[in-house]
């Protein structure tokens, strides 16, 4: 059974070379998958401007993903880098995708094993021969980084409920103060530090929810069998 191994980067569009040495992209957004291309013929910086520009990307709400082919014992060939992309089309859906969505239609048997990339399953492994694809994120299988991550979840869980009871307990001063019963210059030191605890707040909340919370969506083993 063919079997490759890719490691992939974040990248940011302006530092793109004209001529990577790689066949493979990713665009996502927060923690999902937008869309996943490859480039055979041509470069990949034309290839991810085109994508972007096809479906009105903005670079400000996007990552952008590089993913080199870091071992694979044999030739690698346009069908190769098609079926590669087909199988992770077809896993992981995403969004703006249209072909490989619903079937693979690779050519024959394939393992695929995805490094330092937390949008993509770490092991795919593609039985064609009896109809059956194996998914894993043998990650979640380690004790310690599973034991690690519910930890932090943990924690940040926690410091949200501190910071709403602070931002409700600055709304009981304000409510004091509408009767006379804070300062008026008081009052707008403690506004200006409420503003404070919001942003941290809204920053903690967008770390969790592109990290953290990303992390505990991988928790799954799949087994998945194609429809005849």
């Amino acid at each position: 059974m063919r079997e490759i191994i890719i490691k992939w980067e974040r990248v940011d569009l302006t530092k793109i070379k004209k001529y990577e040495d790689t066949y493979f992209y990713l665009i996502t957004k927060e923690y999902e998958v937008l869309y996943i291309g490859m480039s055979y013929k041509q470069e990949i910086l034309r290839e991810v401007k085109n994508t972007v520009k096809d479906f009105d990307f903005s670079l400000n709400e996007i990552s952008l993903w590089l993913g080199y082919i870091e071992e694979y014992k044999g030739r690698i060939t346009q069908n190769l880098i098609k079926d590669v992309e087909c199988a992770l089309i077809f896993v992981h859906k995403p969004q703006y995708n249209s072909q490989c969505v619903r079937e693979y239609t690779g050519r024959g048997s394939l393992v695929i094993k995805n490094l330092n990339c937390p949008f993509l399953y770490s092991s795919i492994e593609i039985d064609k021969n009896a109809r059956k694809i194996y998914i894993k994120n043998p990650a979640w299988e380690d004790k310690k980084i599973r034991e690690k991550y519910e930890k932090i979840e943990k924690k940040f869980l926690k410091a949200f409920a501190s910071l709403e009871n602070v931002i409700n307990a600055i709304k009981d001063v304000e409510e004091d103060a509408f009767w006379g019963y804070v300062k008026e210059y008081e009052m707008g030191q403690i506004s200006a530090f409420a503003e404070i605890i919001k942003k941290i707040k809204e920053e903690m909340e967008k770390i969790y929810e592109n990290e953290v919370k990303y992390f505990s969506k991988m928790k799954e083993i799949k087994k998945i069998e194609e429809e005849e």
